[in-house]
């Protein structure tokens, strides 16, 4: 069965993967251990450093800076806890719950992350690529911000300098239906926004397009936006 085959099996019956209490005790602990942003920080945009804002205004940019940085921690969470697993087979072989404690192929991390931002209220869907050359097929996931890109790098270099994660990189994206979207894959990218791995490993195409198959959420709803802007 294939990679697209398997996920798309998880949509009929998404709750017997999942274990919610296990995901909401990641999620609490990751989010409490989130540094606050560095009010004043000279080297950061004014916009994410300001402390001025009141009332609505102030409170809409914290609860989308604290998503966007526990996106950042949970997809590093996945990407260094959960061990890639060499000799399984090429659809899903685990839980989420089991690949935290045995690791898994890409298509079990990938659910692992995705059930994650879901519970976390944070927009994500599965995403499944090919080879540039018609070779291999992978599994990812894509989270989504409802603001525009550059405050979504903003929002990023500022947590990944401030937690010493990474020191450089670059942050790829794209624009659809009103949101930026990264990629947030846990085996291959460092960061999100990083397709250094997925380049690597022969995903990306020469003019930096990827072939992708198919993106859907657990519970079945298929989305394929087409993006209208990319870095």
């Amino acid at each position: 069965m294939t990679i697209n085959e398997t996920l798309h099996s998880v949509t009929r019956d998404p709750t017997s993967f999942i274990d919610t209490q296990v995901l909401k005790q990641i999620i609490s602990t990751l989010h409490k251990e989130l540094p606050p942003p560095r009010v004043g920080n000279p080297n950061s945009p004014a916009w994410l450093t300001d402390d001025a804002e009141e009332g609505e205004h102030a409170a809409a940019k914290d609860d989308t800076v604290d998503t966007i940085r526990l996106a950042a921690a949970l997809h590093r969470f996945v990407y260094t806890r959960s061990e890639y697993g060499e000799n399984l087979e090429g659809g899903l072989n685990h839980s989420p719950t089991e690949t935290l404690e045995k690791g898994g192929n890409c298509a079990d991390q990938s659910l692992l992350l995705y059930a994650l931002y879901r519970e976390a209220g944070i927009e994500a869907r599965i995403t499944s690529t090919e080879r540039s050359d018609g070779g291999e097929h992978h599994a990812f996931v894509e989270c989504g911000f409802e603001i525009d890109p550059q405050r979504v790098i903003d929002v990023l270099s500022e947590y990944y300098n401030q937690t010493g994660l990474i020191s450089s990189g670059r942050f790829h994206f794209f624009e659809a239906d009103g949101m930026t979207y990264l990629i947030a894959d846990p085996v291959a990218a460092r960061f999100l926004g990083d397709q250094a791995g997925l380049d690597k490993m022969g995903y990306i195409r020469a003019d930096g397009s990827m072939e992708i198959n198919r993106r859907f959420t657990l519970y079945g709803e298929e989305k394929n936006p087409q993006p209208v802007a990319q870095d």
